[in-house]
Order: C-alpha cells, then sequence, then structure tokens
C-alpha cells in the first residue's frame, strides 16, 4: 500500500468534513484547515511518477466517474456564480475558483496519470482560502441563502471540494506504478 498515513490523512478530512457538515462547525473547520497541506503531501508525492503508469482495472471506470462528477460541478458552481451576478455583487472570485477547479478536473480526465490526478485537489483546497478571503473583503454583504442561486453555490462548494478528496486518494491508489523491469542474469556460456 503506498503512502498509507497520507490516505489516513484523507480520509480523517473527509470523515471530520461529513462529521462537520452533520453538526460540529469546528470539525468542518479542522477539515478545511488541514486539508491544503495533505493536498500539497499528495502532489509532492505523485510529482516524482511517471507519466505512463496505466490504471489498476478496478479503479479506472471510478476515476472517470469521480473526476466527470468534479467537472460537471465545478460546471454548475460556475454557471450558479455567474448568474449571481446580476442580483448580489458577489462570486467573482469563487467563479474563477470553479473554474480553475474546472481546467484541472478536465486534464486529469482526458489525460489520465497521477499528477494531473492530484491536481484538482490541490486546485480545490489551497485555492478556496484567498477565494473566498477575497470575496469577503470585496463583498461585505449578507447573502441570503433563500436565493437559488447561492444555494447552487455554496452546495458545488463543498461537493468540489468532497469529489477532489476522492481525486486525490484516486491520484495515490488508481495507477500500479512505474512498471518495474528486472534485471538480466548473467549469461555464462558452457562450452
Amino acid at each position: 500500500m503506498r503512502h498509507p498515513i497520507l490516505a489516513a490523512t484523507w480520509l480523517a478530512i473527509f470523515a471530520l468534513c461529513a462529521v462537520g457538515a452533520a453538526s460540529s462547525e469546528f470539525a468542518l473547520g479542522l477539515a478545511l484547515l488541514i486539508a491544503p497541506f495533505a493536498a500539497i503531501a499528495t502532489v509532492a508525492v505523485t510529482a516524482r511518477r511517471g507519466t505512463n503508469e496505466p490504471f489498476r482495472r478496478r479503479f479506472a471506470v471510478a476515476y472517470r466517474i469521480v473526476l466527470g462528477m468534479l467537472a460537471v460541478s465545478s460546471l454548475l458552481g460556475i454557471i450558479g456564480s455567474a448568474s449571481s451576478f446580476a442580483h448580489v455583487r458577489m462570486n467573482a472570485p469563487i467563479a474563477i475558483w470553479f473554474l480553475l477547479t474546472l481546467v484541472a478536473s478536465w486534464a486529469a480526465v482526458v489525460r489520465p496519470t497521477p499528477r494531473k490526478a492530484a491536481l484538482p485537489g490541490l486546485v480545490a483546497h489551497v485555492a478556496w482560502v484567498p477565494a473566498v478571503m477575497i470575496n469577503l473583503v470585496t463583498n461585505p454583504v449578507e447573502v441570503a441563502w433563500a436565493d437559488w442561486q447561492q444555494f447552487v453555490v455554496g452546495v458545488g462548494f463543498f461537493i468540489v471540494l468532497g469529489l477532489s478528496t476522492v481525486a486525490s486518494v484516486f491520484a495515490l491508489y488508481a495507477f500500479r506504478g512505474p512498471l518495474q523491469t528486472q534485471p538480466l542474469a548473467s549469461a555464462t556460456v558452457r562450452a
């Protein structure tokens, strides 16, 4: 098993997000603060791996489904963010964050490699912090979550973070690794 501590960290982040969404804002905040470091570690681990690693058969379909759903969720987030420009002065940084996640996930679907599989997790978990901060600083208005656009953006935000967490785990385990060649034994010639 490759990188069990990193995989356990991602599973703990996912569990903290589930607990946080259900009851505890502290658990959700803790997960959202730990996730960028895990995303950076995943990219660092996969950066040394090759670009021609084949899929493991059991992960090939699930990988494409998860990253395809990530791309669709990002697209819906862009639509929700863009449609709210007319009603609420908000979401330009969030729309850019969704766009970056869409581009990264699409690249991982089209040409799957461990590096590209880890990239949506990096973009989603690291870039959300400045996007939300810029959004809060430039738009200090109270947002009504009853508005359907804001609901789509909020739900899409957490769906993208969750799917990028799964994509980061796939970056660690969905690929077989470099093909190892065995050294040839020295040949002896007998007369």
